[in-house]
């Protein structure tokens, strides 16, 4: 029996018989990492091989698991976290990995642990309290339509197959403006630390100061600090049907041309209820090289009114345009050709509205993608001449800008606006309160080669660059030390929580986790 297999025999043991441990040509190894992988191809691609793929069905697993990875560790089978530069064994450098719903590079690092959360996927609702409680590896669709099954919602993000790493770093979308984000609405959670132990964390409960410094940590910085294994999230009431629309403009000539009509998108949102928000979607002209530019907006009233007819109006929408589903069934933002110049008369809401089956690019089979994010309060003639230029230079027709509007309730800590007694959370690791837009530079391409993700991250990095001017802060679950080490991972740490926050994430994370078990997510 090698080392490997004598650490396992000796700390997985008590693995609960639902639940899987899974060495490299083992039944169940190479399926495991396929369902990782699903959604983020570069996984697959790359052929990133865990020495151990565990998949946990409950939270002693979850303790085991984590126990296991830390006396690898100290066995020195794989290392302590921090480096990026490669394991001797030509690993990525980090012991652990967290997989939920798969579609961060993060999820999955040659040489790590592989921790797959697919069957720890459970979703509570408990209307008379108003909450929703998820396991890890839920995705954002099932806990939506539970949720929804008794007329509530909880502000999360737009694509249901995402899973809910997200919530605790932030969790933007379409309740944004009225309700907050996803980690406004955060009232208890159970975290497993480095140690093995078990803190529990929330309203209503004892906390002693290590517990209220988790508590203020993993209301941002989750991922860095421990492994979440159960979350709870206050639900508010939700129409039966909620009224959206899309729109794809004709294209635009030139990145002027776009930029004029991305100043005047924002002059609008900006003016709209909170109850009403409209996500923006930028990208380049079919084909590129013209340097023409393609703008698609996506409003959304969630208090079950329609979307006004003003807004309507000023963002030249037809009735074609617009229609109506149940909130959780809002499809993800598509930007494909809208044909209403080819049938003006055609009532087509269902084809013209929802776009298509939801399923965003960077999740297709074959799609590599590459994220820079920052969080802009108004992005006037500089911001959006920026974002039409970033467009139009675009290296693939599938690279895109994407515009998230929130301002409203998050300029509150998540208060909604008719309801003076709810709380304003100020006290959380997540700071950024004074923005109207997360703008988010998603570089997606399928060409497997080195010359073409260089192309694509360049791209990227210079459109976030063209944005520096109008950021006042960074989504630190778009950090990826990986592609960005070094000083720039460091600033993208500073840019995300601040330096304050950042150095007493930094204090706790000393405390809680002084080997680094968890240094694949934000490099504290």
């Amino acid at each position: 029996m090698g080392a490997l297999e004598d650490l396992v025999a000796s700390h997985l043991g008590g693995f609960s018989p639902e639940g899987g441990v899974h060495l490299p040509n083992t039944p169940g190894y190479d399926a495991c990492l396929l369902s990782a992988g699903a959604a983020n191809y570069a996984c697959l691609h790359e052929r990133r091989r865990p020495p151990v793929a565990l998949q946990p069905a409950r939270e002693s697993d979850v303790v085991l698991a984590v126990r296991f990875v830390t006396a690898g560790i100290e066995r020195g089978l794989w290392p302590e976290g921090g480096r990026v530069d490669g394991s001797p064994d030509g690993g990525d450098g980090v012991p652990l990995t967290l997989c939920g719903g798969g579609h961060s590079e993060l999820c999955v690092r040659h040489g790590a642990v592989l921790i797959h959360f697919g069957r720890m996927a459970s979703v509570s609702c408990d209307p008379a309290a108003g909450t929703v409680t998820i396991a890890p590896g839920a995705l954002l669709g099932a806990m939506n339509e539970a949720a929804q099954n008794h007329g509530l919602a909880v502000p999360t993000g737009v694509f249901a197959g995402v899973g809910v790493g997200s919530i605790l770093a932030g969790g933007i979308g379409r309740l944004a403006r009225a309700r907050g984000l996803s980690v406004h609405s955060v009232v208890a959670m159970r975290v497993v630390t480095a140690d093995g132990e078990i803190h529990v964390l929330g309203e209503g409960t004892h906390m002693d100061g290590l517990a209220r410094d988790m508590w203020w940590g993993c209301r941002g910085a989750a991922a860095a600090l421990g492994v979440v294994t159960s979350v709870t999230l206050r639900a508010a009431p939700i129409a039966p049907t909620v009224s959206h629309g899309r729109r794809i403009y004709p294209t635009f000539a030139d990145a002027p041309d776009a930029a004029a009509r991305l100043r005047r998108i924002e002059t609008i949102a900006r003016a709209l209820p909170e109850a009403t928000q409209v996500d923006v979607c930028v990208t380049r002209a079919a084909g590129g090289g013209g340097g023409g530019v393609r703008i698609g907006v996506f409003p959304c009233a969630t208090d079950g009114g329609d979307v006004p007819a003003d807004v309507v109006a000023s963002l030249e929408l037809t009735p074609r345009h617009v229609t109506r589903s149940r909130y959780c069934d809002v499809p993800y933002h598509s930007m494909l050709p809208d044909d209403e110049l080819d049938d003006e008369s055609a009532p087509g809401d269902d084809e013209s509205a929802p776009g298509d089956d939801g399923t965003p690019s960077q999740a297709t089979p074959g799609m590599f993608s590459y994220v820079r994010q920052w969080f802009v309060d108004e992005l006037g003639e500089i911001g959006a001449a920026a974002v039409a230029a970033a467009a139009a230079a675009a290296p693939t027709d599938d690279s895109l800008v994407m515009m998230q509007h929130a301002g409203g309730a998050v300029r509150r800590g998540g208060r909604p606006a008719d309801d003076d007694d709810a709380p304003a959370d100020d006290d959380l690791s997540f700071p950024h309160r004074q923005w109207e837009w997360s703008v988010v530079i998603i570089a997606l391409w399928t060409d497997p080669s080195s010359r073409a993700r260089t192309t694509a991250e360049a791209w990227a990095d210079d459109a976030f660059e063209s944005l520096r001017g109008c950021g006042v802060g960074c989504y630190a679950v778009d950090i990826d030390r990986f592609r960005r080490s070094g000083a720039d991972a460091e600033e993208e740490v500073k840019l995300a929580f601040g330096e304050v926050n950042a150095a007493r994430l930094r204090e706790l994370k000393r405390r809680v986790d002084p080997m680094n078990v968890f240094a694949a997510a934000v490099p504290l």
